[in-house]
């Protein structure tokens, strides 16, 4: 007697018909392997070397945490001069993000004296959280933060920071690189910017002004060199600019800045006063 066919298999028509469905891996310990497996093996070490000196620096031992400073130091020197962070970065230091244990990397930079930042992504990063972050950088001379593509999916609503009162003491030159915000953050406004000589702001199309209100009297803003580029909201006019918000501005460079309206600027947007500051 011929056996009938096993229930437990699957004929030609069933294997026609049959579904397959791949579901993604949510165990982070995979994501972070698959991260160590694009690295290459001079980066993973580096980046195994750096991971010990972080332990090694919260050792109660104080020699060791010096000598793991140490070499913390001389391991960063030899990629960079000057420091440029990254929010989602490509694979070299994308290990040396904020957040965990590699936040111990950027509040121990406190020497630096240039320092390059660009945030590729939204959520709960906010621009004050920025500024509240770089307070530790008591030597920065010159700051550029530029502001890329952000996520666009919805997000938990930013929790709010105490914003500092003032910019690191020693900053000379800030640039701001497509702002995300309508408006500046306090320790922005210029009555705050009392040490600060350059502020360059390139990009922004919400940005709409230099603080909440005009200011009825000078401020002691210290700015001298003025650059405003593609800031198509940005609503200022000459007189604000030059006898209120920044008194002592020497040099005006506007482009793509159509609100930025009676400033006696040349042909391509320049106006120079007592110096040609660049």
């Amino acid at each position: 007697m011929a056996s009938g066919p096993d229930p437990n298999s699957f004929g030609d028509g069933a294997k026609r018909d049959e579904a397959t469905t791949k579901v993604p891996s949510k165990d982070p310990k995979k994501k972070d392997d698959k991260k160590e497996e694009d690295l290459s093996e001079e980066d993973l070490k580096l980046k195994q070397n750096l991971e010990l000196y972080v332990e090694r620096v919260q050792d109660p031992n104080p020699e060791l945490q010096k000598a793991a400073l140490e070499s913390m130091r001389q391991e960063i020197r030899a990629l960079t001069s000057s420091m440029t962070l990254l929010y989602r970065m490509p694979k070299r230091l994308s290990w040396m993000e904020l957040g965990g244990s590699q936040r111990f990397l950027w509040l121990h930079l406190k020497k630096l004296r240039k320092l390059s930042i660009t945030i590729n992504k939204g959520g709960e990063f906010t621009v004050s959280q920025l500024f509240v972050d770089i307070q530790d950088f008591s030597n920065l001379e010159k700051l550029k933060v530029a502001w890329g593509v952000t996520d666009p999916k919805p997000h938990k609503a930013p929790k709010k920071v105490a914003v500092p009162s003032h910019l690191p003491e020693k900053l000379m030159k800030l640039d701001l690189q497509c702002f995300p915000d309508a408006e500046l953050p306090s320790l922005l406004e210029p009555g705050k910017l009392r040490m600060l000589e350059k502020l360059y702001i390139k990009g922004g199309t919400k940005l709409t002004g230099f603080g909440k209100s005009v200011p009825e009297k000078p401020t002691e803003c210290s700015v001298k060199v003025l650059r405003l580029k593609f800031l198509p909201r940005l609503k200022v006019e000459w007189r604000e600019l030059r006898e209120l918000y920044f008194p002592k501005l020497e040099f005006l460079d506007k482009y793509q800045s159509p609100q930025v309206s009676f400033c006696p600027c040349d042909g391509i947007g320049i106006w120079c006063g007592k110096s040609n500051q660049l």
